[in-house]
């Protein structure tokens, strides 16, 4: 694992090579992991001047050698309750130290220096993923890659005799339902929320009315007025219990809330 040395030496070759707009990430919820280290932690980031920083709470998974090692709220991991501060403590130290919390996880000194990248998963637009198990979604279509490179091969011979190379015809389309849970679960996780004449336009006045009336409830976890939008940082604490309500409250008939 790398040292705290290693990391601060690494930014100082970034900088010696002309290199100033890199990222920082950091885990918070690690095993033995205190409010006071994870503190020290930020600070430690902030002392290297990143252009971003991303900061993700752990998440443990079954099946994997660490999740038969520990168990989520339980020691030497955190409390949620102790990891609900350490996000706290993320918003208040980061923007503080003069970021912007823009996503649920990500901070970046200026609008200009957001993650471009990940920009376009959040807002849902189309792009192409290159290489074994990638996924793209385009022409209103989700495709994974093989992942082993005998059927990846393959794949590529089907992909350039296609008619439309990329048009993916053998795969169906993401239906107007699909496309609106994930413009939800993915606008929901930026803090500027989700502009509700796009939705609007996208999906018709009543889907967004259905979503408006379903995340009235919430009204100490979200905003809503020309966006909806979960308030920070409460509303990201509860992000998934109000992202669950919402789309349980959605109820499609022939493409109609």
């Amino acid at each position: 694992p790398l040292s705290s040395r290693d990391i601060t030496e690494a930014v100082r070759d970034l900088r010696a090579a002309g290199m100033h707009n890199f990222s920082v990430d950091l885990i918070s919820g690690l095993p033995t992991q205190t409010l006071t280290t994870w503190r020290d932690s930020l600070a430690r980031a902030l002392e290297l001047q990143p252009a971003h920083i991303s900061c993700y709470d752990l998440v443990v998974e079954e099946g994997t050698r660490f999740g038969r090692l520990y168990r989520p709220g339980e020691s030497p991991l955190p409390t949620q309750e102790s990891a609900a501060e350490m996000y706290c403590e993320a918003v208040r130290a980061l923007t503080k130290g003069g970021f912007t919390h823009y996503e649920v996880s990500n901070y970046a000194r200026s609008q200009h220096l957001r993650s471009k990248h990940n920009m376009t998963y959040w807002r849902n637009d189309a792009y192409y993923g290159f290489g074994l198990g990638a996924t793209s979604y385009a022409f209103g279509k989700r495709v994974t890659r093989p992942k082993t490179m005998t059927k990846y091969l393959r794949w590529v011979d089907s992909y350039a005799a296609e008619d439309v190379p990329g048009s993916f015809p053998d795969t169906p389309a993401v239906t107007i339902e699909e496309e609106l849970e994930d413009t939800l679960m993915l606008g929901l996780r930026r803090v500027d929320g989700i502009d509700l004449s796009t939705l609007d336009d996208k999906f018709g006045q009543r889907v967004s009315a259905a979503v408006v009336k379903a995340l009235r409830p919430f009204a100490d976890m979200v905003e809503i007025s020309d966006r909806i939008r979960l308030i920070d940082p409460e509303g990201f604490l509860l992000q998934n219990t109000v992202l669950s309500s919402l789309l349980d409250e959605i109820v499609w008939s022939k493409g109609e809330v």
